[in-house]
Parts: C-alpha cells; sequence; structure tokens
C-alpha cells in the first residue's frame, strides 16, 4: 500500500493516488520484483480506502471472448470477490463496493454489492494476453476498468478528492528488517483494519503483548527481546510449511483454503511471503515444482522433461488457460537468451505424442 501511494503520487501528482491504477502495459520480465509473476496477463492494481472515500462504484466494460478478472482482497490479502467470467460472465457491468456494516440501498444501475470485509481495499485486474499484437486493443480495456466514488457516479462525475495519507508516506517498507519497527506499522495498519473474526482470539493474544490493532509495543527490554525472537521462530515455521508441502509428484499443491477467510494464519502466511495475494481455487490454481521425479532438487544446470500424457491435460473452463513458468530461487522470472518466460499450449516446438 505505501508503496503503491509513492508511485501514483510520483506519476499522476496531481491526482489522488488512492481508486486511480497503476496499469502494466507490457508481459512481465526478469526485471518484475513482484513476486511469482505471471506471463499470460495484463496486470493492474489499485487500492482504496472506504472509510475515508465512502462506497466505491467499480466499472468493468463487456471484456468479450477471453478471460479477465478483478479480484478484491481485503487489508489481510483475503479474496472477499471476484468479478471473472466464472462469477459473472464477459458483459460487464458496474459494482457498488461497500465497507463493513454498510446497510444502504443498492442504487439504480448497479448489478451487484460488493461487502468488503476491511476498509482498505486492494483491487487486481488481469486480462489475458495471447500475445503483444493485442496490447494496444488491451490498453483500452484496462483504461475502461474505473473506480468512482459513490456520490460522484450518481452525479455522472468522475475522479476522487484528494485524501491526507502521510501516515502511509513510509519509505523503503519492503525493506525493513527491524522487527519492532514492522510490529510498530502494523499496529497502525490493523488499527485501521481490524482482523477478521476467525483471528479474534489471536488479536487478543497479541494485544496482551503490545501487538495489534492499535497497540503500543511495550518499553521492557525483555519483551521486546521476546518478540523478535518470536519473529524469528514465525519465520523459521513459514520456511517449514515452504518446504514440507503437500507435494505430489514434486509439486506443491496449494491449500484447499487458498484465499479465503479462515485460521490457516501459518498458510496465509506463506502465500504473502511467495507471491501477492492468491486466488480461491474456484478461479485458478497454481502449482510450483521444486523437486524432481528423483526426488532431487531442480537445478538450472540440468534438463528436465515434463509429459502430460493423453486425456491429463489441465482441464479448464471456457476462456480458462495454462502456463508454465520458470522461477528462480527469488520467486522471479529466470533471464535467458531466447527471452522465452512461459510455454503454453500454443508455444512453437512442443512435441505431442501420436
Amino acid at each position: 500500500l505505501t508503496e503503491f501511494i509513492q508511485g501514483r503520487n510520483y506519476m499522476a501528482p496531481d491526482e489522488c493516488p488512492l481508486g486511480g491504477w497503476v496499469l502494466i502495459r507490457e508481459f512481465s520480465t526478469p526485471q518484475t520484483t513482484t513476486v511469482s509473476p505471471n506471463v499470460d496477463t495484463l496486470y493492474g492494481a489499485s487500492y482504496v480506502m472506504l472509510d475515508k472515500q465512502g462506497p466505491v462504484v467499480l466499472h468493468v466494460p463487456p471484456i468479450p471472448g477471453r478471460y479477465y478478472s478483478v479480484a478484491l482482497l481485503d487489508a489481510y490479502f483475503i479474496d472477499f470477490d471476484v468479478i471473472s467470467p466464472r462469477t459473472y460472465g464477459n458483459d460487464g457491468g458496474d459494482f457498488l463496493i461497500v465497507p463493513p456494516g454498510w446497510t444502504g440501498e443498492k442504487p439504480a444501475g448497479i448489478r451487484a454489492v460488493l461487502h468488503a470485509t476491511t476498509p482498505s481495499v486492494c483491487l487486481l485486474q488481469r486480462i489475458y494476453t495471447r500475445d503483444a499484437g493485442e496490447f494496444a486493443m488491451l490498453h483500452e480495456l484496462q483504461d475502461a476498468i474505473r473506480l468512482t466514488p459513490l456520490d460522484r457516479w450518481l452525479r455522472g462525475e468522475q475522479g476522487f478528492p484528494q485524501l491526507d495519507l502521510a501516515a502511509y508516506n513510509i519509505p523503503a517498507m519492503r525493506m525493513v528488517r527491524d522487527p519492532l519497527e514492522y510490529f510498530t506499522h502494523t499496529n497502525f495498519y490493523t488499527g485501521a483494519n481490524p482482523p477478521p473474526l476467525e483471528d479474534a482470539g489471536l488479536a487478543r493474544l497479541f494485544r496482551s503483548v503490545g501487538v495489534g490493532p492499535g497497540s503500543i509495543l511495550p518499553a521492557d527490554a525483555g519483551q521486546r527481546q521476546a518478540i523478535a525472537q518470536g519473529v524469528a521462530d514465525a519465520q523459521a515455521a513459514m520456511n517449514a510449511r515452504i518446504s514440507a508441502g503437500p507435494l505430489r509428484n514434486g509439486w506443491r499443491v496449494p491449500d484447499p483454503d487458498s484465499g479465503i477467510a479462515g485460521q490457516q494464519i501459518l498458510m496465509r502466511a506463506v502465500v504473502q511471503a511467495t507471491q501477492m495475494g492468491i486466488f480461491p481455487l474456484e478461479e485458478a490454481i497454481y502449482l510450483f515444482a521444486y523437486r524432481d521425479s528423483n526426488n532431487a532438487l531442480l537445478h538450472g544446470s540440468n534438463r528436465y522433461t515434463l509429459t502430460f500424457r493423453a486425456g491429463e491435460l489441465p482441464p479448464l473452463r471456457e476462456f480458462g488457460f495454462w502456463s508454465l513458468t520458470m522461477y528462480n530461487d527469488q520467486s522471479l522470472l529466470v533471464d535467458n537468451p531466447i527471452h522465452r518466460y512461459a510455454l503454453r499450449p500454443n508455444s512453437p516446438g512442443l512435441t505431442y505424442a501420436p
């Protein structure tokens, strides 16, 4: 969120950063710093703060003949809705995003009311791209996905009024490594975005040591050291979860509860360490391979063959797609001389059994 605000202030200094989009106009490359990027869609990201900006209308244009999605994630990167061919078809429409506890009437012209689970909402748009020749046409679709405050939408206006976002002007937030500094920011952010009900018990426990919504870290040196040790222990647990699976034939398969609210705290933490949010499995499935058929770790000095037997290609819904992407040990794309970063069913050079 802090990097998004800073980026929007740089790109559009005269606009409110919240409610505008940061749009990726080309395929991801090895220079892309977002972890686990795909090379199949054009991306876009936005944030809104419903407690400061009120209900917001999301306009999605008709996007025929291809996959697209606008995922709506709360402050804890849990999907509370996904607009896609699976859920709402390809005809588009106007969707009203409302804050927790909203009880108003649905205005005329609104296709659906989407109830956010926290005041802060992240929106991620994806549009399937067959090749670079489609970029110009898809840019028009990206630009047509718009956010507008409800009061302005009702008057036929666009744009967001400016907000005081000084509290989110935190330089180099991504580089914070001091656990106590991190939890100072966490206490502020979770205070503005109360955790989901499933986390209420843990939130009370954390608050007892000065961590959690609106809390103040303890001054006692021993308690502060214990918090720092807790961070190290949590990182060890995350590392173990990443390496432990569940694995099938060398592939790490997603947790059945991926992308939804629940008490699977460790799984949710691992997701955020390796990718930016995750779809519920009804929308998309991501499999990660780390080992070969001999249970040896994959290594760039080796050659590997991936074989789908007859009838075993990934099953797809209408407009669905699959691809194979290679990442390095930092979950970023691997640079290579032919600049190929993904394989799809229509990629040249694939061998098909008779």
